[in-house]
């Protein structure tokens, strides 16, 4: 071979070792790139993982909050507050609900009487002490029990409401 042909050889190999040499850097610069994406992606998938795991626990302390004043289990609660929820009423404005007429209830083993919750369980033919001995779960049964046997149907979900709240009537008028 010539020099000629070696020297222009050699030439095209410089010139193709130099685009080879770009394209690797433009290569490497894409998959940096890549990663910093990736790593920001990593970033955001961690942070809401956090922010879900706080809001996984607080919505779990809430449970077992409700669980307590309810004298229940937990699981007792979220049942309830999926059925309602099932229904399209609020499961947390039902259980909220529930833990107000647990306090009155409290307040009546304690000789204090709420009139508007007797007037509303006794307009149904329940009594507010046979009422305050029962279960969570027994309550709502017989109120939704006592309501059936009502024949006017709006009068029976009005009553119901009085007891329960709107989303204790959504929930019955929805069963």
């Amino acid at each position: 071979m010539s020099d000629d042909v070696i020297g222009g050889f050699l030439v095209n190999l410089g010139v193709k070792v130099d685009n080879s040499i770009e394209k690797g850097i433009g290569k490497i610069t894409d998959m940096t790139n890549s990663l910093s994406r990736l790593m920001g992606t990593v970033r955001n998938v961690s942070a809401a993982s956090l922010a879900l795991a706080g809001v996984t626990g607080a919505v779990e302390q809430e449970v077992a909050n409700s669980a307590a004043l309810l004298n229940t289990t937990s699981d007792v609660v979220k049942m309830w507050k999926f059925a309602v929820d099932e229904t399209g009423a609020s499961g947390k404005a039902f259980i909220s609900t529930l833990t107000g007429i647990e306090s009155k209830i409290q307040d009546v083993k304690k000789g204090v009487v709420d009139e508007g919750l007797a007037t509303a369980l006794s307009r149904l033919g329940i009594n507010m002490l046979d009422f305050a001995n029962m279960e969570m779960t027994e309550r709502v049964k017989l109120i939704f029990d006592k309501a059936d046997l009502i024949e006017d149907k709006k009068h029976a979900r009005d009553l119901v409401g009085d007891i329960l709240g709107a989303e204790g009537q959504k929930f019955y008028i929805n069963l």
